[in-house]
C-alpha cells in the first residue's frame, strides 16, 4: 500500500488530516463490519486512492465517494473505469449536498470527524461503520456517569446506537498518527425522545455544558449572555436544579431543553423531531 502511495506521487497532506490504511486486513474487516449487501446504497467519506472502495464495490454496485483532494483523481477515474457506476463528488464534504444512502463506510479525518457524524445524522440510513481517533469514539459512547460523558455523545446518542468494535494500532496507517484509533459502529434509530428543534438541543447542550462541574441551577444562573429565560428555574424540579450537569441523563437535557424553548424567544427556529 506504501508503495502504491509512492507510485502515484501522492503526499499525505497533514493539513487535511489524511493518515492512509495500510493494513489490508484491517479493510477486510471494515467491510465485513458494515455488512454490505448488494442492495445496499454505500456512502464512503474521503477513498483517497481508493483501496477501501474497492472492496466495497466487490459487494455492491451502489457505491458514492466524497474527496476533497484533488491529488486522487487518477486513481479513482481508474475505480470509474473498472466500475462505471462508481459516483464521485469532489468537494467537502460538510458542504456538498449528500446523496441518498443506506449505509456509510469510512476512515473518517481525524480533524473534522465530529462535525460529518453530525451531518451524517440529519439523514435516515441504516448504519455507519467508521475509523475514527479512540479519544473521540470513547466520548461519544459514554454514557451518564461514565468517564467522557459530553455534549456530542449526548445529541449522537438520542438519534444512534454506538458500539466500539476494535482498537486500531498506528502502525495501521501511513504516515502514523500520534494516536490510537477505533472502528466504530453507529446505527440509526429512532430518536429516544423528542426536542422542539435540533439546532436548539445542541445550543442548549453546549451552554449547559460550559459548566460540567457544577449544579444544573448554577449553570444557568452564571449564564452570562441570557440564553436562558429567568423564569425556567421555577419549572425545573429540585431533583433537576440540584444535579450536576455532567449527571444529568439525555431525557433530563431534552426536558429543559422544551422548558427553555417554551420560555423564550425563538429567534426564528424551526420546530423540528
Amino acid at each position: 500500500m506504501r508503495a502504491k502511495i509512492h507510485s502515484l506521487g501522492i503526499r499525505p497532506n497533514h493539513v487535511l488530516g489524511q493518515n492512509f490504511v495500510i493494513d489490508n486486513d484491517l479493510l477486510e474487516r471494515e467491510v465485513a463490519y458494515a455488512d454490505v449487501k448488494p442492495s445496499d446504497s454505500v456512502l464512503e467519506i474521503g477513498p483517497g486512492t481508493g483501496n477501501l472502495t474497492d472492496r466495497l464495490l466487490k459487494r455492491t454496485d451502489n457505491v458514492a465517494v466524497i474527496e476533497y483532494d484533488r491529488q486522487f483523481s487518477k486513481p479513482l477515474a481508474n475505480l470509474q473505469k473498472r466500475h462505471n457506476s462508481l459516483k464521485v463528488i469532489w468537494g467537502d464534504v460538510l458542504d456538498v449536498q449528500l446523496p441518498n444512502f443506506d449505509k456509510v463506510v469510512a476512515n473518517l479525518p481525524y480533524k473534522i470527524a465530529l462535525p460529518i457524524l453530525f451531518k451524517i445524522l440529519e439523514r435516515r440510513f441504516v448504519s455507519a461503520v467508521f475509523i475514527v481517533q479512540l479519544r473521540l469514539a470513547q466520548r461519544i459512547a459514554a454514557q451518564v456517569g461514565e468517564t467522557g460523558y459530553c455534549r456530542a455523545g449526548v445529541a449522537i446518542g438520542r438519534k444512534s446506537r454506538i458500539e466500539l468494535i476494535e482498537e486500531v494500532r498506528p502502525e495501521s496507517f501511513f504516515p502514523k498518527p500520534d494516536v490510537t484509533s477505533t472502528i466504530l459502529r453507529m446505527e440509526r434509530i429512532r430518536s429516544r425522545f423528542q426536542v422542539p428543534s435540533e439546532v436548539f438541543f445542541k445550543e442548549t447542550l453546549d451552554k449547559l455544558f460550559v459548566y460540567r462541574d457544577h449544579t444544573v441551577q448554577n449553570a444557568i444562573e452564571f449564564d452570562k449572555n441570557r440564553f436562558f429565560p429567568r423564569n425556567i428555574l421555577k419549572g425545573l424540579s429540585a431533583k433537576i436544579k440540584t444535579k450536576i450537569v455532567k449527571a444529568v441523563t439525555p431525557e433530563e437535557f431534552g426536558f429543559i431543553t422544551e422548558m427553555c424553548w417554551d420560555k423564550r424567544p425563538r429567534d426564528g427556529l424551526l420546530k423540528s423531531d
